[in-house]
């Protein structure tokens, strides 16, 4: 072998070494990083089948159903968990019956959608329907509801008690995917994803609780049942007045997922625990709200918390919450630092004492009050029908409420009606009708067609519990059909006579258009009680505005807008600008050559945190600052010259006597004759 060749040779086994040597590099690292990678997590329940259309019962689908699979190696107490059923407008929670339900590993549950018209199916209808033999209750449970679309696009999500979602199933994304009595058969998601793989439609026919066309995983997903979830109280009220919702909330975690935060309540230590399920997540918390109307004439409130990871369950501790207010045994209804304006009706009580032992002050001075009720009635009735006139609440001619559009299935509405307008004895409290444009009333009646509605179960709630009716209409089940579609009933007037001891506060209007904004002391006593005093802000103006530029002043030159807006009591919540009746940013520079000529406005409005509104304009002039046109004095145009020079001559002027500078621009004239054309 020559020199030559045996050189090359060497080269290219070297070469050859090296590349093998890379690529088993390479390989080694990827077997490497493929042993160390986690494998993503399979959601512990599966959305395995559904069928969104089957044989009727009646005129509906009788056997539709939603098939769920258990991807664990625990048993999983359904309870913990709801079926969301979504669509583009909205989505709907369906709870199943019996809630109580449990999956044991590895095996499914059915959920029979019942509607109006196979609500007398049995079991034995179901089963026979598919050639099964389920159990009920245990293998097959109900959801009450319309049922499933045939032909539109869906979701189903199975979701915590908490609102978190576990695994989703879409079906007729793209084209319709269900036939009747054909099962939507799926495979467990992939990657991380909790999105069910839809594998087969229109092939096979359904098969409740078999799996025999679904794929689940070989393995299920382990559960560490050691693992308890934990709770904290995040509530910070202990103490509202009647007329107020109390909102409560907690945070709680568990290493795997919080699956349900129970809230369990009563009031005055009575009767079993009412409980709702609180929404939201680790991060943000979760939250509910206790509406007023389930506290107006309890005194305490008690709860606690259960969470569930669902296979573990802990109770917190016990709490209680004040609902007589803030708890002091003499008190105002005003607070510490609040904005007032206008006309502000200050009421003041004290527990075991009558309007007449009490003296209330503003600003040092003793003011006289009038007994009134210390909180809030309601004005209670159930609506059917509503549309969206302008459909009212009212005492005398002032309107105290309106109703919300769009009320069908006798919803309850509840009108706050505070003190000022009720008295001891009869009090008259109206409910009208009116049409899109206004209410009803015999002085000023509406011109169009009025809405047309049901009313009934009229009462007034008073802060404390009581409930007063109306001894002429006191038949709760008796309907107003208020409106002018059949016979014409506008409005209908309901009496409740309010008995005087009923009115514990003393009532004073104070009116502050006429003061100067700041603070006022505002003050209560009472025989054998200690005195109250709370300082209040009266803000009737809006904020102070300030301008950089003068009104009526003429600048040239450059030019800078600025504006600053103070409050002496409120913060500014707003503030606006408009030259010429554009909006412009502050601060703002222009210059007066790039303003037109003449008067400009600049407009601002200011408006603080009490809604407080000022307003201010300042007027300006700016110059012309571009020269006027040059006059040509000589040559004339197109006068003839004699000469090889010629002496240009224009006469110049400025608005503003500016100094000026003239240059002279040498013309071509050209014709159909010139070579360059």
């Amino acid at each position: 072998m020559s020199k030559i060749v045996l050189n090359r040779f060497l080269m290219y086994f070297l070469i050859l070494c090296i590349v093998a040597s890379g690529s088993l590099t390479v390989g080694l690292d990827q077997a490497s990083a493929q042993t160390t990678k986690a494998q993503p997590l399979v959601p512990e329940l599966l959305i395995t089948e559904l069928v969104p259309d089957s044989t009727n019962v009646g005129t509906a689908d009788g056997y539709e159903f939603i098939e769920v699979y258990n991807n664990t190696d625990q048993e999983i107490d359904f309870s913990n968990y709801k079926i969301r059923y979504r669509y583009l407008e909205s989505d709907t929670l369906w709870a199943h019956v019996p809630d109580k339900v449990t999956i044991p590993s590895g095996e499914t549950l059915v959920f029979w959608i019942i509607n109006a018209q196979n609500a007398k199916s049995t079991i034995d209808d179901f089963n026979g329907n598919y050639g099964t033999n389920l159990t009920e209750n245990t293998q097959v449970v109900k959801i009450f509801s319309g049922g499933m679309s045939n032909s539109r696009m869906r979701e189903l999500l199975i979701v915590t008690n908490t609102g978190q979602p576990v695994v989703s199933a879409f079906y007729n994304d793209g084209e319709v995917q269900n036939g009747e009595d054909l099962g939507i058969f799926y495979k467990y998601p992939e990657n991380g994803s909790i999105k069910m793989q839809r594998i087969s439609y229109l092939q096979h026919k359904a098969t409740p609780g078999s799996l025999a066309h679904s794929i689940v995983p070989d393995s299920p997903v382990h559960i560490d049942t050691s693992q308890e979830p934990t709770v904290i109280n995040w509530t910070d009220t202990t103490s509202i007045a009647p007329g107020e919702n109390l909102e409560i909330s907690a945070q709680a975690h568990d290493q795997r997922r919080v699956t349900t935060l129970e809230l369990s309540y009563r009031t005055d230590g009575q009767g079993d625990y009412q409980t709702a399920q609180l929404v939201g997540d680790e991060q943000q918390g979760y939250r509910y709200t206790i509406p007023y109307l389930e506290l107006l004439g309890k005194k305490e409130l008690e709860y606690f918390f259960t969470v569930s990871n669902t296979f573990n369950e802990v109770e917190s501790e016990k709490y209680t919450v004040d609902l007589t207010g803030d708890g002091s045994s003499i008190r105002l209804n005003v607070e510490e630092q609040q904005t007032v304006s206008g006309v502000t009706y200050l009421r003041g009580a004290a527990d075991g004492a009558v309007p007449a032992d009490l003296q209330m002050t503003v600003a040092g001075q003793p003011v006289q009050g009038t007994p009134a009720l210390e909180y809030a009635a309601y004005f209670l009735f159930e609506a059917d029908g509503i549309d969206d006139g302008i459909n009212t609440v009212t005492v005398g001619n002032d309107i105290l409420y309106q109703t919300e559009p769009n009320i069908d299935g006798y919803q309850t509405i509840v009108a706050p009606i505070d003190p000022q307008w009720l008295t001891a004895g009869p009090n008259t409290i109206t409910l009208r009708a009116g049409d899109n444009d206004k209410t009803y009333f015999d002085h000023d009646k509406p011109t169009g067609n009025l809405d047309d509605f049901n009313a009934r179960n009229i009462r007034l709630l008073l802060g404390d519990g009581t409930v007063i009716t109306d001894p002429n209409n006191n038949n709760p089940s008796q309907i107003y059909d208020l409106g002018d579609d059949g016979r014409f009933l506008p409005f209908v007037p309901f009496t409740f006579a309010i008995p005087a001891d009923k009115l514990n506060a003393v009532s004073y209007g104070w009116d502050t258009a006429g003061l100067a904004d700041g603070p006022y002391t505002i003050s209560l006593t009472a025989d054998n009680q200690p005195e109250v005093s709370v300082e209040v802000l009266v803000d009737n103006n809006g904020p102070e505005i300030d301008i950089s530029l003068e009104d009526g002043r003429t600048y040239r030159d450059n030019i800078v807008i600025n504006v600053t807006a103070l409050d002496a009591v409120s913060d500014v919540e707003n503030v606006t600008v408009n030259l010429d009746g554009k909006p412009i940013a502050v601060p703002f520079h222009t210059s007066s050559a790039e303003l037109t000529p003449g008067e400009h406005k600049l407009e601002v409005t200011a408006v603080d945190t009490h809604g407080n509104r000022s307003e201010r304009t300042v007027a300006f002039h700016t110059p012309e600052e571009h020269p006027n046109a040059p006059v040509l004095v000589s040559p004339t145009d197109r006068d003839s010259l004699s000469g090889l020079t010629a002496e240009l001559k224009v006469q110049v002027s400025d608005p503003t006597d500016d100094p000026l500078e003239v240059s002279f621009h040498q013309a071509y004239m050209y014709n159909a004759l010139s070579m360059s054309m």
